[in-house]
């Protein structure tokens, strides 16, 4: 019992039709890798742009760190609230007391200045009486 041609024209039309779905299948894998690497690439792409930024960021959070450490130094060395109200209470009495020096040195000026009236006088009494063969 052989094939007749008729069958075997059913066997070649199944083994072409086979053959094409053979054929179309390679072709959507090859697509399918292809578009795959494309995928890769760009994901590729991309992981290098946020690793990119990532190391961007790190710098950056390197450099703020080394500021805000810088100011929390400058901090550490400012005065507290109560040395800021100890300094002001003590440049309250300063002020006080240079007012009561100048008062005092008002005092000298004045005392001052009546001596130098005696010292005027008594020098032109010395000089009148020596005129006058005193």
């Amino acid at each position: 019992m052989g094939l007749g041609t008729e069958e075997w024209k059913v066997v070649i039309a199944g083994l072409a039709l086979l053959s094409n779905i053979i054929a179309m299948t390679a072709g959507g894998y090859a697509w399918a890798v292809a578009r795959r690497q494309a995928r890769k690439s760009e994901v590729d792409q991309g992981f290098e742009k946020v690793h990119g930024r990532i190391d961007e960021a790190g710098q950056a959070h390197a450099n703020l760190r080394e500021r805000v450490s810088s100011i929390e130094t400058h901090i550490r060395q400012l005065p507290d609230n109560s040395t800021v109200s100890d300094l002001h209470i003590l440049v309250e009495r300063l002020r006080g007391d240079v007012t009561g020096l100048n008062k005092e040195l008002e005092g000298f000026k004045e005392l001052s200045n009546v001596m130098n009236r005696q010292v005027e006088m008594m020098d032109t009494y010395l000089r009148e009486g020596s005129r006058h063969g005193g």
